[in-house]
């Protein structure tokens, strides 16, 4: 059976690939790697946080306004998270916490904690036998100026340790994105744009040289999808678990 690759993170907000997006770019990197063996699954909805809806501040989450809407709640009230968990994925690489830092420290100190772990715990009860280990938490980048309520600072002194905490807890590892893409901020974010223009540009994909200053341009996407390659096919150097070509497993079922 195929390797089935698990992706929730904040670079986009569509439950499929954008082009420049980092699955997308991790896609075609692993199959450049082991052609026709990783199949990436996104499951991603714009703005949602770890922590779970009925935790969240009212005046700082839309979801409090108006319950029909996905963004800026809590990602397990999404249907993204139920299909994440339907997936069945070989591999989870999770990535939330951004937009967590649009809350009050009391709210993440009481809760983001247990409601990331319980994220964690659900998606790897999942998991097929066997592969239950292969779990990565992405701890996010840094976001500048206060860009869309997200404190830059509560990020970094909050949410980060308390994202740490959790992969420690629940026998994690960790991929940091702060050191590697903030030494090249300039070319991974590019120039901060304005809010007008940024409504104007779909899907938050930017292949050029700006950026909203929250999420990475082409460029940047594609520094991540090289870093979760190179944690994924080290894991997986010595064919173990097996590993069989999407081909190979088509050709039978056509025959």
């Amino acid at each position: 059976e195929y390797e089935k690759w698990l992706s929730n993170n904040c670079v986009s907000g569509k439950r499929y690939f954008d082009r420049g997006s980092f699955p997308n770019s991790l896609q075609e990197l692993l199959d450049l790697a082991k052609p026709g063996v990783f199949q990436v699954g996104m499951f991603a909805v714009g703005g949602t946080t770890a922590t779970a809806s009925k935790h969240l501040s009212p005046t700082r989450h839309s979801c409090h306004q108006d319950a029909s809407l996905a963004t800026e709640c809590g990602f397990t009230d999404t249907n993204a998270y139920a299909l994440a968990r339907k997936f069945r994925p070989h591999v989870v690489i999770l990535m939330l916490g951004t937009n967590d830092a649009k809350d009050t420290v009391e709210v993440l100190q009481r809760h983001l904690l247990p409601d990331i772990k319980d994220i964690m715990d659900n998606l790897t009860s999942e998991m097929p036998e066997g592969f239950t280990d292969n779990h990565w938490l992405m701890i996010p980048p840094v976001v500048k100026h206060n860009r869309f309520g997200i404190n830059e600072t509560v990020l970094k002194e909050y949410v980060w340790p308390i994202l740490s905490q959790a992969a420690f807890e629940n026998n994690w590892q960790t991929i940091g994105l702060a050191s590697v893409l903030e030494k090249g901020r300039d070319y991974f974010f590019g120039q901060v744009i304005s809010r007008g223009i940024v409504k104007s540009i779909r899907y938050h994909v930017y292949p050029s040289s700006i950026s909203d200053g929250v999420h990475p341009k082409a460029a940047g996407s594609e520094k991540i999808a090289e870093i979760v390659r190179s944690v994924i096919l080290e894991k997986f150097k010595n064919g173990s678990p097996p590993l069989q070509s999407l081909n190979a497993k088509s050709n039978r079922t056509n025959r």
